[in-house]
């Protein structure tokens, strides 16, 4: 009980304020390479070409990594429903779509690589609105997955819609209670819930250099 009452102070308060902790995005290793993604300026465009070749002639540059490498993988990933592919395959589907992604032994090359990816883009009418893409007849997001969503089969509903739920909640009723009055509220989600401004990475560095090495594969 000796600390009650007492203002003690947070383990690494004062280096965190001050700069002085090292985070994830501060670590650099040797031999490392350093990744930058081009991404789409359009929220709903077909990727109709995407030319690399200046990008993988630049030196210093090792990898990039475009559709036209993910022919015989599944590209998807996604919570539900697999509908997010690493990079886009046919159509970007929001400003700041993953089109490409490079390697390269460092910050500036790897900026420099991005900017010579050529990307010709068919631009596409898109909804921004959550209710308007909800309405039946919106530009349809995701064509390849309608088929596995729980609303889709109904002719009524968008589909766009992943998941519809109700929820009723009855009062029980007496000669003694009455309502005045009945409320028809709206309520939303934000686009984005608050985390942690830390990126969720985790720098490895194997010694083994073996194809057997859970973390590398």
């Amino acid at each position: 009980m000796t600390l009650v009452g007492i203002n003690v102070e947070m383990v690494g308060a004062r280096a965190k304020v001050s700069g002085a902790v090292n985070y994830i995005a501060d670590l650099e290793f040797p031999g490392q390479v350093y990744a930058k993604a081009l991404r789409s300026p359009y929220p709903y465009a077909k990727l109709v070409r995407i030319d690399t070749s200046k990008a993988l002639a630049l030196a210093g540059v090792r990898a990039v990594v475009t559709r036209d490498d993910l022919a015989e993988l599944n590209p998807h990933f996604g919570t539900g429903v697999e509908d997010q592919p690493v990079v886009v395959i046919d159509k970007a589907r929001y400003v700041g779509d993953i089109i490409a992604a490079v390697a390269a032994d460092g910050r500036e090359i790897a900026d420099e690589a991005v900017a010579l990816i050529e990307v010709e883009y068919e631009e596409l009418p898109a909804v921004t609105e959550i209710l308007e893409a909800a309405k039946p007849g919106a530009p349809l997001i995701q064509e390849d997955h309608v088929d596995v969503l729980p609303v889709a089969t109904s002719s009524k509903a968008s589909k766009n819609l992943m998941k519809l739920l109700k929820i009723h909640t009855f009062y029980r009723q007496s000669s003694t209670v009455t309502s005045n009055h009945m409320l028809s509220p709206h309520f939303g989600n934000p686009a984005a819930n608050s985390s942690s401004t830390r990126p969720a990475r985790l720098p490895h560095r194997c010694k083994s250099n073996s194809p057997k090495c859970s973390s590398c594969r």
